[in-house]
């Protein structure tokens, strides 16, 4: 069944691999691809809720920064650090086209597929669900950009992003029950 997953994988990168090469189509991906994409976009939301005067975007932009600095260090550190899998660049260079390069040694579990879910998922999990949904949009098009690239197989990507949907999950019901609990701890006890 493993051997049945791994060429199911390797046969879906190789043909989503095949797509680079062409200018245009890389220059799409890299820049799909590129954290400044997502800071950008990010601080044009905060920017636009501001002027909006949007409630709840200070719990939200707190919970996405401590969702993205949680995703990053744990499947970097925990995950990637110890499964060692090879990028499909690393694993077999002359095989595989890498427009933006080939970075890192090992990428199962992706990071930007990890960083950009959590993303998501926390503006969903937070209130914001149809901005969450658009962003777990742009989450899925951030991993196939990567596959593109030729720096991640498919099941480092979804392995990725499933990982940061969880971590987040467990991130914001973690905070609001600590928020829950501080907040009746600092209501004013009424006397009799």
């Amino acid at each position: 069944m493993l051997s049945f997953v791994k060429e199911l994988d390797s046969r879906l990168f190789a043909n989503l691999n095949s797509f680079s090469g062409h200018e245009v189509f890389d220059g799409i991906n890299i820049f799909i691809s590129s954290p400044y994409t997502w800071a950008v976009f990010f601080v044009g939301i905060i920017i636009f809720s501001i002027l909006k005067r949007v409630r709840g975007l200070g719990k939200a932009v707190a919970y996405v920064v401590l969702a993205v600095s949680l995703t990053d260090s744990l499947t970097f550190f925990a995950l990637k650090g110890n499964i060692k899998r090879l990028r499909p660049c690393k694993e077999r260079p002359a095989e595989v086209t890498t427009p933006s390069g080939c970075s890192s040694l090992y990428g199962f579990p992706s990071n930007h597929a990890a960083n950009s879910a959590a993303i998501a998922a926390t503006v969903y999990l937070v209130g914001f669900k149809s901005f969450g949904i658009l962003l777990m949009a742009l989450a899925f098009f951030i991993s196939l950009s990567r596959v593109f690239l030729g720096v991640h197989y498919p099941s480092d990507v979804a392995a990725g992003m499933i990982t940061g949907i969880i971590y987040s999950i467990f991130l914001v019901f973690f905070l609001d029950k600590l928020s829950t609990s501080f907040n009746k701890r600092s209501k004013p006890q009424k006397t009799p």
